[in-house]
Parts: C-alpha cells; sequence; structure tokens
C-alpha cells in the first residue's frame, strides 16, 4: 500500500495528552460521567485507534499502534493556540480501495461486496451473509457493489476529531442530551455538571446515531427544497416588484402629461378668446388712426387753398373757401370729437385664472396616494380532524389551551384537563406526552427542538427539549426578591419572552428575560387608563417591533408598537365574542378564533379586520387555541373541553 502525504494538524499529539489529563479529568466532571478503569481503556484504545487503524506510518513519527496502553505520552511540545485556532480540523486515514469495515477492525483486508445504508458500513461476502442473519440488521438495506457508494477514498472506519470552537486545545468528546450539544472536557465541567444525560461519544449507538442521521439528511433534502420554491417565489415577487415600481412611474407620467394635454388646451383656448378680442380692437383703432390721418391732410390743403386766396387778393374766392372749410371743420371736430371719446373708452383686458384652479392647487398637498393592495382572500379547506385523548390520560376529555408547531412540522399541544404536553407528529398521530407539574395554559417555540410553557398555578414557566420524547427542562419565574405573577399566554423573540398577566392589577403584559426576570411591563396607555381587562394569549410580530393581545374581558384584539407601548389599534369583537389564540405568519397576517362565534378571523401587520377566514359551517365549537405551520400551510385549531383537533389547508 503506498504511503499518502495526509496533514494531520498534529492530532496524534493531542491524542497522545488523553492519558495524561485524565486523571485530572474525573475530578473535573460530574459525577455522572466519571470513568471507571475499564472506560479508561476504551478512551485509550479509541484515541490510539484514530491514527493506528490502516497502519499509518508518518516518516520521523512513531506509530502510536505500536505504544502500549500503559507506556507514557510523548514529549513532543503541545501545539500552540494559534497552531489550533482552526476549526473544525480532520484526521482521516485514506486508503486506495474500499474493504470490509468489521474486518479492518480486524486487521483484516477483505474487498467490500456491499454498502449497510443503515450502519454505514461496507461488507464482505462472509459478513453480509452474518449481518442478514442477525435478528436486529436482517431488514436494513444493503446495497451491491453496483449500488454502492465508490467515491470513498478513505478508511471505512475513518473518525473525525473536532476542536472545540470555544477551547482550542481540547477535543469534542461529550454529548449533552439534555442540551442536545456536544462539549469537550471544559464545557462538561463548566456548563453540563448539572445534567443527566451527558455520554461519552464513542459510547453512542451506531444504530441511532444513523437512524438520526438519516432523518436529519431528509429533513435537510426536505427544507432545502421548500427553500428551492420558496426562492423561486421570492424571485417571482421581485419580478411582480418591478412589473409595479414601473406601473407606479408610468401611472405618476401618465397623471402628469394629463396635466400638460389639459392645461395645453386650457391655455389655447384662452390664447384664442384673447386673440379674437385683440384682432377685432386693434381694427378699431386702426380705422381711427386712419380717419385722423385723413382729417390732418383734408386740413392742410384746406389752409393752403386759403392762404393762397388771401394773398392773391381774390374776395369771392376767399370768401367761397371759407365757406367751405367750415363746414369741413365742423365735420372733422365732430369725428375729433367721436375719436376722443372712443379712445377715453378704449378695451382694457388682462388674464384672470379660474377661481377653481387656484382652489385646486390651494387644496391639493399630492398627486395622488400610494395605496396597499391587500392580498387576496385565503382559501381554507377541512384538511382532517384527530383524536388528542390517550389511555394515560386522568380524564376521558382533553381541553387543549395551548398549541404551537415546531419547524419540523410537529405539533405540540398543552392539555390543562389532563395537565400533560403533548406531541403529534406530521402524520397527526399522538406519539409522546409527559405528565406536568401543574396544569397548563399556553406553550410556544424557542428552537427548533424546544418549547416553554406557562404554568399559572405554580406562577412559573417551563423549558421542554422535544426529541423522541419529551425532557423537562429548568422551569422559571416566582422569584423571592420580586413579585410573582400568574403567567398565562407566552409568546418568544429573540432571548426575550413576552407573557400576559390578566391577574395582576392593573391586568398587563410583561416581558421577562430567558431567566424568568422582568425586563419590561405594558398595563396603562398615555391617559394612564388600563388597557387590558383579560388578556389570556400574545402573538409578537416577525421583526418583534408589534405585539397582539387577546383580552376576553374587553372583547379585543389589541395591537401595540413595542418601541414606546403605544396602542396603534383597537378591534373590537361583535357581539360579545371572546377572542382565543392568536398566532402570526411569515407574511404578517394575524390569526385568531372566535370562541362564541365558532369561526377563525384574518388581521393584517396593522391589527385591522381583513375577512372571516373560516366560518361557523366549518364544525368548530368553542375554539380557544390556533397556530399555523408554514412550510406546510397547515391551521391548527383546537376546541374547549373536546377531543377533537381541526386541521385546515391554507391556500
Amino acid at each position: 500500500m503506498s504511503v499518502h502525504s495526509v496533514k494531520y494538524y498534529d492530532v496524534e499529539r493531542t491524542l497522545s495528552r488523553l492519558a495524561m489529563n485524565y486523571d485530572r479529568e474525573r475530578s473535573l466532571l460530574p459525577p455522572s460521567t466519571a470513568e471507571s478503569a475499564t472506560r479508561l481503556d476504551r478512551m485509550r484504545e479509541y484515541s490510539y485507534a484514530l491514527s493506528a487503524r490502516t497502519q499509518y506510518s508518518r516518516p520521523g513519527r512513531t506509530n502510536l499502534s505500536a505504544i502500549p496502553a500503559n507506556s507514557p505520552p510523548s514529549n513532543t511540545p503541545v501545539p500552540t493556540a494559534t497552531q489550533t485556532k482552526q476549526k473544525r480540523k480532520v484526521a482521516k486515514s485514506m486508503s486506495t480501495d474500499i474493504q470490509c469495515s468489521p474486518c479492518s477492525r480486524d486487521n483484516l483486508h477483505h474487498d467490500a461486496a456491499g454498502y449497510c445504508i443503515e450502519c454505514s458500513e461496507y461488507f464482505c461476502e462472509s459478513c453480509i451473509k452474518h449481518h442478514k442473519n442477525l435478528k436486529i440488521t436482517k431488514n436494513h438495506t444493503m446495497q451491491d457493489r453496483r449500488k454502492m457508494p465508490k467515491v470513498q477514498k478513505y478508511d471505512p472506519e475513518e473518525e473525525i476529531i473536532e476542536i472545540c470552537e470555544e477551547h482550542p486545545m481540547e477535543l469534542i468528546r461529550f454529548f449533552c442530551k439534555d442540551h442536545d450539544e456536544p462539549s469537550c472536557r471544559i464545557c462538561a465541567t463548566l456548563k453540563h455538571r448539572a445534567c443527566s444525560t451527558l455520554v461519552f461519544i464513542p459510547d453512542l449507538k451506531s444504530k441511532e446515531t444513523n437512524k438520526s442521521c438519516v432523518n436529519t439528511i431528509k429533513q435537510m433534502n426536505a427544507l432545502a427544497a421548500q427553500f428551492e420554491t420558496a426562492r423561486e417565489e421570492t424571485e417571482r415577487t421581485m419580478k411582480t416588484l418591478e412589473i409595479k415600481k414601473h406601473d407606479y412611474e408610468q401611472s405618476m407620467l401618465k397623471l402628469h402629461q394629463d396635466f400638460i394635454d389639459h392645461l395645453h388646451y386650457l391655455e389655447q383656448q384662452a390664447m384664442s378668446n384673447m386673440e379674437t378680442l385683440y384682432q377685432d380692437q386693434q381694427g378699431y383703432i386702426s380705422a381711427r388712426v386712419g380717419s385722423c390721418s385723413e382729417a390732418i391732410k383734408t386740413l392742410q390743403q384746406a389752409t393752403q387753398h386759403l392762404d393762397s386766396a388771401k394773398k392773391n387778393g381774390i374776395e369771392s374766392k376767399v370768401f367761397l373757401q371759407m365757406k367751405k372749410i367750415k363746414k369741413q371743420v365742423r365735420h372733422f371736430e365732430e369725428l375729433l370729437a367721436d375719436i376722443q371719446k372712443k379712445n377715453k373708452e378704449a378695451l382694457n383686458f388682462k388674464f384672470k385664472a379660474d377661481p377653481k384652479v387656484k382652489e385646486f392647487l390651494k387644496m391639493t398637498d399630492v398627486l395622488g396616494t400610494l395605496d396597499i393592495v391587500q392580498a387576496p382572500g385565503k382559501t381554507v379547506t377541512t384538511l382532517k380532524h384527530f383524536k388528542v385523548n390517550s389511555q394515560s390520560d386522568a380524564y376521558d376529555v382533553s381541553d387543549v389551551t395551548g398549541s404551537c408547531f415546531l419547524s419540523d412540522g410537529r405539533l405540540i399541544l398543552a392539555d390543562m384537563y389532563n395537565e400533560s404536553l403533548k406531541v403529534v407528529d406530521t402524520s397527526f398521530a399522538l406519539v409522546t406526552q409527559t405528565k406536568l407539574s401543574t396544569e397548563p395554559w399556553d406553550v410556544c417555540p424557542i428552537s427548533d427542538t424546544q418549547v416553554i410553557v406557562t404554568l399559572p398555578k405554580e406562577k412559573k414557566l417551563q423549558f421542554f427539549n422535544i426529541g423522541s420524547t419529551i425532557q423537562p427542562l429548568k422551569k422559571i419565574g416566582n422569584i423571592p426578591s420580586l413579585k410573582s405573577s400568574q403567567y398565562f399566554g407566552v409568546a418568544y423573540y429573540k432571548e426575550r419572552l413576552y407573557v400576559t398577566c390578566p391577574k395582576e392589577t392593573p391586568p398587563c403584559i410583561k416581558i421577562l428575560d430567558m431567566n424568568g426576570a422582568p425586563v419590561h411591563e405594558i398595563a396603562n396607555s398615555n391617559q394612564e387608563q388600563p388597557i387590558f381587562s383579560d388578556p389570556l394569549f400574545i402573538a409578537v410580530q416577525n421583526d418583534g417591533k408589534t405585539i397582539y393581545v387577546s383580552d376576553s374581558g374587553n372583547n379585543t384584539i389589541v395591537t401595540i408598537d413595542t418601541r414606546n407601548d403605544e396602542v396603534k389599534h383597537t378591534h373590537q369583537m361583535a357581539d360579545g365574542n371572546h377572542p382565543g389564540g392568536l398566532v402570526v405568519l411569515t407574511e404578517g397576517d394575524v390569526y385568531t378564533c372566535g370562541f362564541k362565534s365558532n369561526n377563525v378571523l384574518r388581521f393584517n401587520a396593522r391589527g385591522q379586520y381583513l375577512e372571516e377566514l373560516i366560518t361557523n359551517q366549518g364544525g368548530l365549537l368553542s375554539p380557544q387555541s390556533i397556530c399555523y405551520w408554514s412550510q406546510g400551510r397547515q391551521l391548527v385549531v383546537t376546541m374547549q373541553k373536546s377531543n377533537i383537533v381541526k386541521v385546515f389547508q391554507v391556500s
């Protein structure tokens, strides 16, 4: 076998320190994780095997496979923090052929003839027969040579060593099931000392790990496909946005052009009227000017004739000229008087704007408004209904007061009557439940695998981890040094818990940190009047700027701006109808159920009523909690004192 040049990132040095540090680890680790001598041997074998399974030999370095378990550690200097700063350094053994995994562990080299999907291992012909004969593995899916993965060039039993991100000198070797996270020795000591299920990673069952891996891969593939669909929808939305922007600009340009065209028409009309008047007056005035010129010429000629007759001494001619001129003078005097009169009465004009136009310009501040067109009404169809009661319930009837979806589509239900928390899978089958210390009221997700439940009677909230089973975590609230409150509705946003406190005076909304300490309180309006009467449910908008409160005392849905605690909108339910639970959708819409009207209502992000999403013909009877799974577009409604849960498809 050829020797491959592989950079090991000094993993051998790090592994050689495991045995040296083990005694110190036992004194630091929690008692539940203290290892016996057998475990120490297994840890050493695991560490040595990581670099020895392929008989790897590095020039100038002793092969760790040849070092006995009781040999002292190497004196090779420990790598510096700079050398180990890079995250997730990987050491992998390499092989040119794909060999049988079980045989390789016994230092036997047989070519692989198949690959088990569940075990993620290669098997030779002999091991395949043995694998199929075992009761626990006989139903595993085995791929033959033609179908098995052929791109792998590493050892079939390759191991990956990961360096702790917080402590670069430590390897990740432990896994805390309580917090669902891996940890190094120091993290286990500092963060997980009180945890009950801290396990050594090599001791994890291969079957359980592989099954979880397969499910995770399926979930990631499904999520990636959903993101692909979402991306296509988003790209279409972007194109639609560009079209709307272009249409908006074109509408503005058209309005502008309409103004210009109409103004031009009005200008032409005004100019035409003025031009007609001007031409008429110009004609009159020009005629008077001509009359004046003609009179001047005639008078000058008559004067010359009279003066000539006088100089010649012809008395008779002078007499006749004088009589003739006097007659003309009377005519011209009358003409002059008429011209002077008309000049004094000459037409004077100017432009005067229509008062309506002036008023329009004065009253118009904008050309138009930017209207947000509401999305078309939702179409809702009944998908199915299922029963949520079980044989372990204390009562025959359930009363689910709170519900929520996890990101993977599992449904979490808070059953007040039976004091239990229940988990329903994506096929709407009850898969697990746990008994609570007291009656729950509401539940909301805080991560992909964790929820928080309100326990009003205890004045506390409790965290739960949702896996194959429900694992109770810490309780918060009821701080001795502070006034305790009964928490009913709960919502989560960015490390803050929003809870309703209907039993307070006055009833209020409190914002808590993740340890239950109050951060802020909303109770009174700007006029110091109580906002709420009996707030039972709460929801937070996706950006955290708005909260919605279901107030059964006032029969209202109250919308509050969290930036200034101002009430933005209050919707009054009709006919004394009590609002139930609330849910905020990804696009910002808000749904709530009408307890008396047996329907579901839809509001926009501003808290304004849009439509009746589900009518009283939808089979609901006293609905009280509601939740929505955006990926499946499924709406779930629970009803008071009922084992039936309704599921609707929203499109």
